[in-house]
């Protein structure tokens, strides 16, 4: 009994003695003494660094359209063999990995060229810690809030679907010196948390022959919002328009009514102007769907403004010949038959007797309709052409 005591104490004793902090001070020791972090860690310097790194995507904050600029925390998973960091385990009593700051060792310095605010060297803001193993293996893992540039295709806006790219690339290390290398072709969302206006639906991390990595994130918007409160008031005021042609004559109503629906589709623009660039290219199509329903809400006002015009005019009765041949056809009419007689040719002559109230009734009927079938194949077409297409 008194042997398996004694057993367990020197089991227990040699456990300990790797994490003894002499042991670790000296391999410390052994390691910086001579160490120069602006030498390139290979042992032939005429080879290049094989960089492996991937990329964990933690969060998209916000996508700035009018700016052009994506807002995104993320994670960069480096690592790299240093051949001046190599030691063997069982001469620091098996110490296999050790932590060292990112600032006393070789560390390449990575830039975001997109960058959108301060240009300078990605992950080195913070003196964070390094993980070393005996091999050389050494294990980087910068993080920041990035903040990009993004050039947005606004055409099938709040449909639309975005890509975006963050280019990484080691300024001050040419292609022969460090050479990118990647274990996956996506990004990483283990640690992802979602957005409630943007929908990340894919991912794409490749290397570039220029010597750089680009991480590119393809993202489309959460459209229920937008349809809330910005699509279904735009339909329904565009229903609207019509109805002014559904309106007595005599009430005093159209023009304002018609004005006030033109007013509102001012007013829609400006507010669907503030969430799209001055310069977008290409035009998004629901700009041009509320520019031309602003437009023919512009044309019934001039159309109700010509109807009343005519319907409060002093003659009672439609007299010249050219306009009764196009209006008899939606007017109704009275015949009177009267025979002449000349000579030896019998004529007859048919006169139309067409009312002023006859002709606006026709002519709100005809506008009725075609405004009516004009705003719902516009709104049909531009419905299709920015969800399905």
């Amino acid at each position: 009994m008194g042997l398996v005591f004694c057993v367990l104490i020197l089991v227990n004793i040699r456990i300990i003695i790797p994490q003894s902090i002499s042991q670790t001070k000296s391999l410390y020791s052994s390691l910086f003494t001579d160490y120069n972090k602006n030498v390139k860690p290979v042992l032939d310097q005429s080879t290049r660094v094989n960089f492996q790194m991937d990329f964990l995507l933690l969060a998209i904050n916000e996508f700035d359209t009018v700016e052009g600029t994506l807002s995104l925390v993320g994670v960069l998973n480096c690592s790299w063999t240093d051949a001046s960091l190599v030691w063997t385990p069982s001469s620091y009593g098996g110490l296999s990995s050790i932590n060292v700051p990112q600032s006393d060792i070789w560390i390449p310095d990575l830039f975001i060229i997109n960058q959108a605010e301060k240009f300078t060297p990605f992950g080195k803001s913070v003196d964070i810690k390094l993980s070393v193993s005996h091999s050389g293996l050494v294990t980087w893992y910068p993080g920041n809030v990035m903040k990009v540039k993004c050039s947005p295709n606004l055409e099938n806006f709040p449909f639309d679907k975005q890509s975006c790219s963050i280019q990484f690339v080691a300024f001050g290390s040419s292609s022969t010196e460090v050479m990118f290398v990647i274990s996956q072709t996506t990004v990483n969302t283990d640690f992802f948390a979602t957005n409630k206006e943007w929908t990340l639906y894919s991912s794409s991390l490749e290397v570039e022959l220029k010597g750089q990595v680009t991480v590119t994130l393809h993202i489309k918007r959460s459209w229920l919002y937008f349809t809330v409160t910005v699509l279904i008031p735009i339909y329904v005021i565009g229903l609207l328009i019509p109805l002014v042609f559904l309106l007595p004559v005599d009430s005093g109503e159209r023009v304002s009514f018609s004005t006030s629906i033109f007013l509102s589709f001012t007013v829609v623009l400006t507010l669907v102007n503030s969430e799209i660039p001055s310069l977008s290219d290409p035009i998004p199509a629901i700009m041009v769907y509320i520019a031309v329903l602003t437009i023919i809400s512009g044309v019934t006002v001039v159309i109700n403004i010509a109807i009343l015009t005519y319907y409060f005019s002093p003659t009672e009765e439609v007299r010249s010949p050219c306009l009764k041949r196009f209006l008899c056809v939606f007017a109704t009419s009275n015949k009177i038959n009267d025979n002449e007689t000349s000579n030896e040719n019998v004529k007859q002559r048919v006169n139309y007797t067409i009312r002023k109230i006859d002709v606006v009734k026709r002519l709100n009927t005809v506008f009725f309709i075609g405004t009516y079938f004009v705003i719902i194949v516009l709104s049909a077409s531009f419905t299709i052409g920015t969800r399905f297409l």
